[in-house]
């Protein structure tokens, strides 16, 4: 049993999933956003705010967060391209309603306090700090920049401590948003009951608008 169905859900939300003999569910949320979209005075926002992404909502604080998902058994990450913002789990199907509830949690209901956002910019501040360090990392870099006249997806450190948290609100406002999103699924559910579940938790995020931009098929992304 290996089926794959794509569909939309009614706010435009891609959804690709696939139906396989698995005692796990694989879940990938990806955001058609990267960072050739910044501005060119807020260079590592895309990344940054894949970072905030983590922290508390309206309803759960960034250490519930935490919590839930060592609780679960879950492991989460992600990822920052120049083009795509991706968020991934994989879980057992028992829990699979917790990964659907808390990262559309994440999407509609973020929350960071003024703490956690200068906490996390510093964590990618040194980040960055480290990447110059790694040859290759900065030849990839200078390589793409000469190429595709990109900058380095982590930014700059002269404009990440420029970026305010309400940089980060209007980022997500504009970009976060249902046209923006495709959701690929693997697990051993049924299709009908994968539609129900993300049509309950994902339907009612914004639509907004989609982002279009040829694409540079680089490789190079950051992860969390």
């Amino acid at each position: 049993m290996n089926d794959i169905k794509i569909f939309k859900l009614k706010n435009g939300i891609t959804v690709i999933n696939q139906r396989a003999k698995t005692t796990l569910a694989h879940m990938r949320i990806y955001f058609k956003v990267g960072s050739i979209v910044e501005t060119a005075g807020q260079k590592g926002i895309a990344h940054l705010t894949e970072h905030l992404m983590f922290k508390g909502t309206q309803t759960r604080t960034a250490a519930e967060v935490v919590k839930l998902l060592e609780i679960k058994g879950a492991k989460v990450n992600a990822f920052t391209d120049y083009e795509n913002t991706c968020y991934f789990a994989s879980i057992k199907l028992e829990f699979l309603k917790t990964i659907f509830d808390l990262f559309s949690d994440m999407i509609k209901n973020k929350r960071i306090t003024r703490d956690e956002f200068e906490t996390e910019k510093s964590v990618v501040i040194q980040e960055l700090k480290s990447y110059q360090d790694e040859h290759d990392a900065c030849n990839q870099d200078n390589l793409c920049k000469q190429v595709y006249g990109v900058d380095p997806i982590v930014g700059f450190e002269n404009t990440l401590r420029k970026i305010t948290l309400k940089d980060v609100y209007a980022f997500m406002k504009k970009y976060y948003v249902a046209s923006n999103m495709t959701i690929s699924l693997l697990s051993d559910k049924p299709h009908k009951d994968i539609k129900f579940l993300l049509e309950k938790y994902f339907e009612d995020i914004k639509k907004g608008l989609r982002y279009k931009y040829k694409s540079l098929k680089v490789k190079r992304n950051i992860g969390i």
